[in-house]
């Protein structure tokens, strides 16, 4: 097993990895579209933005904790508390010692996996 941070998803702990590079190539930069769309787009782009957030925040968690769980199925996080969302993929980035997609807008740099 992977050394990692401690998650709890349905009551259930797991030990989540960090990000590989695989993992950010894959979903970084549509990760850091989706941010600034969600927090600085047309009210519509953001209604639409937003929930497409969450669902990439939860494709790398899930990517993430199949490095020591294969068989993890990412509809496990569909009833990941709402306000688990945001901690647990920030908890996730900051383990990985990468920025967040609002630490790199703030900085007003480009990510490049």
């Amino acid at each position: 097993m992977l050394e990692g941070i401690v998650v709890y998803v349905d009551g259930q702990r797991y030990v989540m990895p960090r990000l590989t590079m695989r993992i950010v190539k894959d979903h970084w930069p549509d990760l850091v579209k989706l941010r600034k769309l969600a927090t600085s787009g047309t009210p519509e782009e953001q209604a639409e933005a937003v929930p497409q957030l969450a669902e990439k925040q939860m494709d790398m968690i899930a990517a993430a904790l199949r490095r020591n769980y294969p068989g993890f199925a990412r509809a496990a996080l569909d009833d990941l508390e709402i306000g688990q969302l945001p901690k647990t993929f920030n908890a996730l980035v900051s383990f990985s010692n990468f920025e967040t997609p609002a630490e790199v807008e703030a900085q007003g740099e480009a990510v490049s996996p």
